[in-house]
């Protein structure tokens, strides 16, 4: 998670992402939530997600501005401009699971066109731009559109993380495709539990 953070820098085999690396940790990040909440996640383990993307917030540079989609069948832009780091550790917690389908490429689509795309959506055009998205498998509604959807906000300079929640086997190469990398932009944990523990062993941000 320190690459997501931008506590490192480094580069990686993409001209884009090394761009983006190698101009410092100054400048903002603009962070989308993209948050999987269909069938396949019950409401208990959607919670813990919830729970666990409070603590990641809780240890980000202060100064990052956040958004949040939820999807299932549809995507829904919960929140239609970015907020700080306060709004967003409040917000979270109330978000409700919408239970359904896995429709992706719709997620990564409103990123783009009603978030980045969005001069009224708040966020910072000369800051970082990123994606987090939180799932436990494959997209099942316009699932031959997903990769497509991704490449357009990475064509666009937007890095998009993956965190893989379960042991799944099946849909690992949509998951691999989705992330910038699969080395600093691709995540996997056993549970929600464990993404949990991950969280919290993050050290919360210091100021150099």
């Amino acid at each position: 998670m320190k690459y997501f953070l931008h506590r490192q820098e480094g580069t990686t085999n993409t001209s884009r992402i090394r761009r983006q690396s190698t101009a410092g940790d100054n400048r903002t990040n603009n962070v989308i939530y993209v948050i999987d909440s269909s069938n396949s996640i019950r409401e208990k383990n959607f919670k813990k997600g919830l729970q666990a993307l409070v603590y990641l917030t809780e240890r980000a540079n202060p100064r990052t501005l956040y958004a949040v989609v939820n999807f299932a069948t549809s995507a829904t832009v919960v929140t239609p401009s970015f907020l700080s780091m306060n709004e967003t550790i409040s917000l979270l917690p109330t978000v409700h699971r919408k239970a359904g389908l896995t429709n992706t490429q719709e997620a990564l689509q409103v990123c783009k066109d009603k978030l980045f795309d969005n001069k009224r959506s708040g966020f910072d055009p000369n800051g970082f731009k990123n994606v987090l998205l939180v799932t436990d498998g494959l997209s099942n509604i316009g699932k031959d559109l997903t990769l497509y959807k991704a490449f357009n906000l990475k064509n666009d300079g937007v890095e998009i993380f993956v965190v893989a929640v379960g042991g799944f086997t099946f849909g690992i190469q949509e998951i691999l495709g989705l992330a910038s990398s699969s080395d600093r932009h691709l995540f996997r944990v056993r549970d929600f539990d464990g993404l949990i523990e991950v969280t919290t062993f993050i050290p919360r941000w210091s100021p150099r």
